[in-house]
């Protein structure tokens, strides 16, 4: 499964506002060798479950109805969170790579933090480990997203 970089950051002042349920259909950006794009986005909750961009192969959302974390979920309803609540009310430079194997987020120019699946190993004990999960490049917003997203660009590399 190949992963896409989403990145958020500032590149230009361009600023589009989207309401719940708008549509984003990055045709020109379903080429092989991309890697990335950019999302730079306000957040309030007005929802439990808040998608900020859905793919055909998963979904990059804040929170699942009990938890505010960042979340993505794979496409067999498999979630992979962070220990991570975005700010609301403020503009977050948010970043999400795929790495190898790996996909990891930052927020705000800080540390990298790492998508972790855990896995039973020889009926003794869980382990750790990276994940690759494919970007969520179809559609932003909906099911409750309340917010501003803007700048976004799909990058060949992050």
């Amino acid at each position: 499964m190949e992963s896409f970089p989403l990145s958020v950051t500032s590149l230009r002042p361009i600023d589009t506002s989207l309401r719940p349920g708008s549509y984003y259909h990055p045709t020109h950006y379903q080429r092989p060798g991309l890697r990335a794009f950019l999302l730079h986005e306000p957040l309030s909750f007005l929802s439990p479950r808040l998608p900020i961009f859905t793919g055909a192969d998963s979904v990059l959302q804040h929170g699942n109805g009990t938890k505010t974390h960042l979340m993505l979920i794979t496409s067999v309803n498999q979630p992979y969170a962070l220990n991570y609540t975005l700010p609301t009310g403020v503009w977050n430079d948010v970043k999400l790579m795929g790495r190898g194997n790996a996909t990891f987020m930052s927020v705000n120019g800080g540390r990298e933090m790492q998508f972790l699946t855990r896995m039973w190993v020889n009926v003794r004990k869980f382990l750790e480990r990276g994940i690759a999960i494919e970007a969520p490049v179809g559609r932003m917003g909906g099911g409750g997203f309340v917010g501003r997203v803007r700048d976004v660009t799909l990058l060949g590399t992050a």
